[in-house]
């Protein structure tokens, strides 16, 4: 099974947004000396509020597809996401917004983007034996 971490340092959650897949697990990390809280806003996965003291780990597995709003009700500011995927090909954007998603065999596909204010956008793309390039522009509202 994919762990993976999000600590709270600093008052901000770190990494913002994670992925896993169906079944994976988030270890929650606390490496402040303040008292944090983590509560879920989910729609198909357990919601949960739990209290976290600097040290302590809770591990929290999410079972099916979605993207989790993570808050700390203690902070109102600090807010994170986790990403719930269902298949296998996924990524995070680098700081230029660019993505890389290895070994996707060929095929047609529905790609979707998805920001914290913008929503989810989505793009058909085929990939073939060369690399397949998409270039997406999302635009804030006015």
């Amino acid at each position: 099974p994919v762990k993976v971490e999000m600590d709270q340092k600093g008052c901000v959650f770190v990494p913002r947004v994670v992925i896993v897949p169906a079944g994976g697990t988030v270890e929650f990390l606390n490496s402040d000396r303040l008292l944090h809280n983590l509560h879920s806003a989910s729609n198909e996965n357990a919601t949960f509020n739990r209290t976290q003291p600097r040290g302590r780990v809770i591990p929290v597995t999410f079972s099916k597809p979605e993207i989790v709003q993570m808050n700390c009700d203690l902070h109102s500011w600090m807010r994170a996401w986790v990403v719930v995927a269902d298949h296998p090909f996924y990524a995070l954007s680098n700081d230029a917004g660019e993505f890389v998603l290895p070994n996707v065999p060929s095929g047609k596909y529905v790609l979707q983007i998805w920001q914290e204010t913008l929503g989810t956008t989505s793009r058909e793309v085929t990939v073939g034996a060369d690399d397949a390039r998409v270039t997406v522009e999302l635009k804030a509202p006015r």
